[in-house]
């Protein structure tokens, strides 16, 4: 819900220093343009194993965590991978389920030879029902002003 209306959207992950935030997240984006003004949230991380990570956007003492997991890297490990792609299932006080699916890419285009329908493909073949999601589509590159 939070890339709603936004452009230019970033997420930015670095290194926390206390053992209950290991990893700071901040997203962010143009609100309504790619020159519009700037919306963020801050959160925090922790891994849960693996490729499984729990994110947070209120206080981590509230201990309120939405399932993060990374289901797909495309690129080179040696290099940085350039796509990934995650995925989050959180169930609503037991009555609904809400789904989530993010392709994150280090650039603002995808790499030669990754487009959108062969990413939704693979995540159909990992047992996500992309049909049932929302598409927020957003504008990035050339006319982003990231800062």
């Amino acid at each position: 819900f939070f890339e709603k209306e936004l452009q230019c959207t970033t997420a930015l992950y670095s290194k926390g220093t206390e053992s209950d935030a290991p990893v700071l997240v901040y997203n962010s984006g143009r609100y309504g343009a790619p020159d519009g003004p700037i919306k963020g949230a801050n959160g925090t991380a922790r891994v849960v194993s693996g490729a499984k990570l729990e994110v947070t956007f209120t206080p981590p003492s509230l201990g309120i965590y939405s399932p993060y997991w990374i289901v797909d890297l495309i690129g080179d490990a040696n290099k940085g991978y350039q796509v990934s792609m995650v995925f989050s299932c959180n169930s609503i006080l037991g009555i609904t389920e809400v789904e989530s699916f993010w392709i994150l890419s280090r650039t603002p285009e995808l790499p030669a030879g990754v487009t959108y329908e062969s990413l939704m493909e693979k995540a159909t073949a990992l047992g996500i029902d992309v049909s049932s999601l929302g598409v927020t589509m957003t504008t990035q590159g050339g006319a982003c002003q990231y800062y």
